[in-house]
């Protein structure tokens, strides 16, 4: 089996089973999220403290990711 070295592309084929296989996969994503988006990164971070069941955080910090580091065309024609 393939496993993609990208920690989204993980997250995508085999979501955490556990809060800790969630943490230690936003330890490789945050810091790609704090760059793309500071303040997507700070909202995750407060979610991460909080005491939200397992199932829903998990799919919260893989949107939020997926967002922050996705291609964003508007922001580019921004940019320039």
């Amino acid at each position: 089996m393939n496993t993609p070295t990208d920690p989204l592309k993980r997250f995508e084929e085999a979501p955490p089973k556990s809060r800790e296989a969630l943490l230690k996969l936003w330890a490789a994503l945050g810091p790609r999220v704090r760059t793309a988006d500071p303040a997507r990164y700070y909202a995750v971070q407060e979610a991460l403290e909080l005491d939200i069941p397992f199932s829903v955080l998990a799919l919260y910090v893989f949107r939020e990711c997926r967002r922050a580091l996705e291609d964003n065309p508007l922001q580019e024609r921004l940019a320039e």
